[in-house]
């Protein structure tokens, strides 16, 4: 091989990782599919609230700042609920079908994101 000549390597395809984000997107799928909660720890909302209070948002792209309870209905539909520094929320999610019903608690600027189909309605409670 000449010293002077240019040498150019070219890595080859990867085909595993192809596999892998397939895999992890079809449990992401499956997880909503299956109306499972899904939460993220540090997600910033869109927009803030006072301390104490929580951040809802509603199907139709409104949003809202809450404290003490409320009960929610279909319209507009609960999609996403977010904690606040220094509160503590509870999240009440009501449905006909006994699979769905659940509870879920966030405090330190959690959120947790919800599936409004076979929902019959949110209570959302602030401490």
């Amino acid at each position: 091989m000449n010293r002077n000549a240019a040498v150019t390597a070219v890595a080859a395809p990867r085909p595993d990782t192809a596999a892998v984000r397939f895999v992890a997107g079809g449990c992401a799928v499956a997880a909503v599919a299956l109306g499972l909660v899904l939460a993220a720890p540090d997600a910033k909302a869109d927009f803030e609230c006072a301390e104490g209070n929580a951040r809802i948002f509603f199907h139709d792209s409104t949003y809202t700042c809450q404290t003490g309870s409320t009960g929610y209905g279909l319209s507009p539909a609960v999609v996403k609920v977010c904690s606040n520094s220094g509160s503590n929320v509870v999240v009440e999610v009501q449905s006909e079908r006994k699979k769905q019903r659940r509870t879920v608690e966030l405090s330190n600027n959690h959120c947790a994101k919800f599936d409004p189909r076979g929902t019959t309605g949110v209570t959302v409670s602030v401490s």
